[in-house]
C-alpha cells in the first residue's frame, strides 16, 4: 500500500512538473509570435535600435570599480564587450539594442518556472536591488539580465573572483542610464590581450622535493594526462595506497571555482537542508547532532564515523558528520574554495587548480596548491 501511495504521489508530481514545463513552453511560443509580429512597430519607437557597439555603455572606470585595474582597453566581439583585469579576472557585458523584448517573452516563462522551484545560491533576490530597468533576473552562471524597453543588458560575472548581484545591478543600471549619451568609443578597434599564463605541463608546477616535503615520500614519477591533470603516487600509509592529484584549468579558472562553489550552494539549499529538516523534525543537522552527542553511545558512534571519514581524506565541519564547505578560503591566491569536504579549488592569474584531499589532507593540499600557483 505504501509503495502504491508513493508511486501515485510520484506520478502526480511528474504530471505537475510536466504541466508546468508545457505551460511555460506554450507561453514562450505565444510571446515570441506576438513580439515578432510587432517588432517593426517596436523598432520604430526604439531610439537605440541603430546602435551596434556593445562597449558604448560601460566605461573602463565602471568595470574597474568591480574587478580592479584593467590590463587592456575594453574590446568588442559580437554583441559582447569584455574588460580584462590585471589579476586575470574578466567582466563581460552583452548588449542587445533591439529585440530584447521578444527574447524576454521567449525565455521569461521558462525562467520563471525554473526560479519558482529553485533557491538560487545568492541568498538574496533582485527585489532588494534598484535599477532603471523594466525587468531583471539573476540567472545560473552568475549572470544578471536586465531589460529596458527593447534594449537588453546582461552582466556576466562568471570570470569575476566574487560574483555579487548588487555590483552587477549597479553596472546594469549604469549601462542603461548611458543609453541617452553613449560613450565616444570604438570597441572593435581594441583587441583581446594575450593570456597571463600559457598552458603547460601541469606536473611541472611542483617538484618531487616540494611534494615530499609536504605529503611524504613519493613512490614514482608523476603522471600527466592531456596537459590537464597530474597524479603523484605516494608511499602507502597505514596499509592504504595514497596519491596526490590535481587538475589545472589554464583558461576560465574563475568560472571553474565559481561554478563549483555555486553548485554546492544550490545542492545544499535545494536538497540537503530541506531533507535534513524533514528527517529531523525541523531540527536540522546541527540540532540533531547536538542531541546525538548528549548520549555516550551516540558520541562513540559519531567518533568512529568521523575517524573513518577523516581517514579517507574528508574535511568535516566542526564536530559533526557533515562535510565542510568554505566558499572563500584566504591564502596566496585570488579566490579559493573548499567544496563538499573533498575538493579544494584555487585560482590565480586566471588559472585554477582543483585538488583532491583524499590520502593527503586539507593542510597539505592547500600548501601544495599555493606553491604551484605561486609559480605562475
Amino acid at each position: 500500500a505504501a509503495a502504491g501511495a508513493n508511486a501515485r504521489a510520484a506520478d502526480t508530481t511528474t504530471r505537475a512538473d510536466t504541466g508546468l514545463v508545457a505551460g511555460a513552453a506554450q507561453e514562450a511560443v505565444g510571446g515570441v509570435l506576438s513580439a515578432v509580429n510587432g517588432q517593426d512597430a517596436t523598432d520604430a519607437a526604439n531610439p537605440y535600435r541603430d546602435l551596434e557597439d556593445p562597449c558604448l555603455l560601460l566605461a573602463r572606470e565602471d568595470a574597474e570599480r568591480v574587478i580592479g585595474p584593467l590590463r587592456a582597453a575594453p574590446w568588442a566581439h559580437g554583441g559582447t564587450c569584455s574588460y580584462a583585469a590585471a589579476d586575470g579576472q574578466r567582466l563581460d557585458v552583452e548588449v542587445q539594442y533591439s529585440g530584447a523584448l521578444a527574447l524576454a517573452q521567449a525565455t521569461g516563462a521558462v525562467r520563471r518556472a525554473t526560479h519558482q522551484g529553485l533557491v538560487l545560491d545568492t541568498g538574496r533576490g533582485l527585489d532588494t536591488l534598484d535599477g532603471r530597468w523594466d525587468d531583471a533576473t539573476w540567472d545560473l552562471g552568475n549572470v544578471l539580465r536586465a531589460r529596458k524597453g527593447d534594449v537588453g543588458v546582461s552582466i556576466l560575472l562568471g570570470e569575476v573572483a566574487r560574483p555579487d548581484p548588487a555590483a552587477a545591478a549597479q553596472l546594469a543600471d549604469r549601462a542603461l542610464a548611458r543609453l541617452e549619451h553613449p560613450l565616444a568609443y570604438d570597441g572593435s578597434a581594441a583587441q583581446e590581450p594575450p593570456p597571463l599564463v600559457l598552458p603547460g605541463d601541469p606536473c611541472a608546477l611542483l617538484t618531487r622535493a616540494e611534494v615530499e616535503a609536504v605529503a611524504g615520500p613519493v613512490a614514482g614519477a608523476p603522471r600527466s594526462e592531456e596537459g590537464k591533470s597530474c597524479t603523484w603516487p605516494l608511499a602507502p600509509a597505514g596499509g592504504r595506497a595514497r596519491h596526490f592529484w590535481y587538475n589545472v584549468y589554464w583558461t576560465e579558472g574563475f568560472t571553474e571555482v565559481n561554478n563549483a562553489a555555486s553548485a554546492h550552494g544550490l545542492y545544499k539549499a535545494n536538497l540537503e537542508d530541506p531533507e535534513l529538516a524533514k528527517h529531523t523534525q525541523g531540527k536540522g543537522e546541527r540540532g540533531a547532532m547536538r542531541e546525538l552527542l548528549q548520549d555516550p553511545a551516540g558520541r562513540q558512534v559519531v567518533g568512529a564515523l568521523q575517524g573513518m571519514m577523516r581517514q579517507g581524506g574528508a574535511e568535516l565541519a566542526d564536530s559533526s558528520l557533515m562535510l565542510k564547505t568554505d566558499p572563500d578560503v584566504p591564502g596566496p591566491w585570488t579566490r579559493a574554495a573548499l567544496v563538499g569536504g573533498s575538493d579544494f579549488l584555487a585560482v590565480r592569474k586566471g588559472v585554477a587548480i582543483r585538488a583532491g584531499l583524499g590520502g593527503v589532507g586539507y593542510a597539505a593540499v592547500k600548501a601544495l596548491v599555493g606553491k604551484a600557483l605561486g609559480k605562475l
